[in-house]
Formats: C-alpha cells, sequence, structure tokens
C-alpha cells in the first residue's frame, strides 16, 4: 500500500476497476450512498493490487443519449476523483483496508467541473465517516 503515497494525484491503470465479477458483486451486496447527482456504491474486499482502492465510473446511457456527453461526464468524475482520493487512501490505509468503489451519475443535466467536484469532496467525506463508524 506504499505505492499511494508516492504518487498521490495520479489515477494509475492499477486503481481503476476492471473486474466485471467484482462489479457484480458490487451491485449485489454492496453499500450505498447518494449525494446528488452521484451515487457511490461501495464493498470491502481483498484487491490484487498494493492499492487501498480501486475505482469505476459509470453514466447512464438512458440520461445522456450522446456518447460525448457521457464521455466528458465520466472525464469529469475521474478527475474530481483523482485529485480527492488521498480521503479515501488515508481512511482505507489506517484501517488496514481495501474497497471496490463504483461512482454512478445519476443527474439528468450536464453539469460543470465545479459542482463535480464539490459533489464528489461531500461524497466522499460522507463514505469515509461512515466506513469510519461501522465497526469491525
Amino acid at each position: 500500500m506504499c505505492k499511494a503515497t508516492l504518487k498521490q494525484f495520479t489515477l494509475n491503470k492499477e486503481e481503476r476497476l476492471k473486474s466485471r465479477k467484482l462489479m457484480d458483486e458490487l451491485f449485489v451486496s454492496g453499500k450505498t450512498l447518494t449525494v446528488f447527482p452521484f451515487r457511490l456504491v461501495w464493498i470491502e474486499t481483498k484487491l490484487l493490487v498494493d492499492y487501498p482502492a480501486q475505482m469505476a465510473v459509470s453514466v447512464s446511457k438512458r440520461n445522456f443519449k450522446h456518447a460525448v456527453d457521457r464521455n466528458r461526464l465520466k472525464r469529469l468524475m475521474r478527475e474530481a476523483y483523482r485529485k480527492n482520493k488521498f480521503t479515501v487512501y488515508d481512511m482505507a490505509q489506517s484501517l488496514s483496508k481495501q474497497y471496490a468503489l463504483m461512482l454512478i451519475y445519476t443527474g439528468r443535466k450536464m453539469v460543470d467541473y465545479a459542482e463535480v467536484e464539490s459533489k464528489i469532496i461531500i461524497t466522499l467525506k460522507k463514505f469515509t465517516e461512515r466506513c469510519n463508524e461501522t465497526p469491525a
């Protein structure tokens, strides 16, 4: 888990959630947290990488018909997470746990980066609070 402290503000390939099996498990037994326009789904799991968390993003095709719009929102979400992931990493390392996260955009309107970042910061803070209060 030491890699996270060396390159704090990157989002490497190993930090992205790509396992279909793990994503299916996320939606079956994951816990959720909603801060409009985002929903965070997570599970505590043992990952095959040295990072404390792996993350994926999703934007609904139903709400955004054009791929350009979906891709832009996903890019903004990844960037905001990349800049603010240290809250999740610090919490996970202090608890010696690993998490798989899925960040889903549930809004129906296109938003700018400032709003995306502010809501993701709130979402990640609530996530860390919820994980810290959970006894285990």
